[in-house]
């Protein structure tokens, strides 16, 4: 079944985003699955203040809350997380060619099913080419990532202020 969505995004990226204050960088119309968001509204909402932004955005149905059965998918990626498995479930059922998503096991397994995945870093890259951020807004927010504990690599963080430069 085709979908009207453009792309299904993980746990991650909603709630790094939300600490960025970037949710309106997803693009639209986005899904995620009940069980990914399940997760987030898990987390305590005094220590995470992005899981009220991240409901307001559900509420005005900019991300849509969708069930999947992360047990559809090939044994061999059994080693992914329930939230990457439904991901990956929701684009493969409903025919999604992207899907966001931060864990690299998982990014490679959405290569393997011939999917498109996209992390934080390069959605925010993304915006940046678009000409919807600066790239010293890329890089302002780049950082401000990794201070809120995203891991990059000396070599690709470089790689990323370049491309945005470009």
């Amino acid at each position: 079944m085709r979908s009207d969505v453009e792309s299904v995004v993980n746990a991650s990226p909603l709630i790094f985003l939300g600490k960025l204050g970037e949710l309106d960088l997803l693009p639209e119309p986005v899904a995620t699955t009940l069980i990914v968001l399940d997760k987030i509204r898990a987390r305590n909402p005094e220590q995470h203040a992005e899981i009220d932004l991240i409901n307001t955005v559900v509420d005005q149905g900019r991300i849509q809350p969708i069930q999947a059965d992360p047990d559809r998918l090939p044994h061999n990626l059994a080693n992914i997380h329930e939230g990457e498995s439904s991901v990956l479930a929701l684009a493969l059922e409903r025919e999604i060619d992207e899907v966001i998503l931060d864990d690299k096991t998982a990014i490679q397994a959405a290569k393997t099913l011939d999917l498109s995945p996209v992390s934080t870093p390069f959605l925010l890259l993304r915006s940046a080419r678009r000409g919807d951020l600066t790239s010293g807004g890329f890089e302002r927010r780049l950082d401000r990532l990794l201070e809120l504990g995203y891991y990059l690599s000396p070599k690709l963080y470089e790689r990323l202020k370049e491309a945005a430069e470009d």
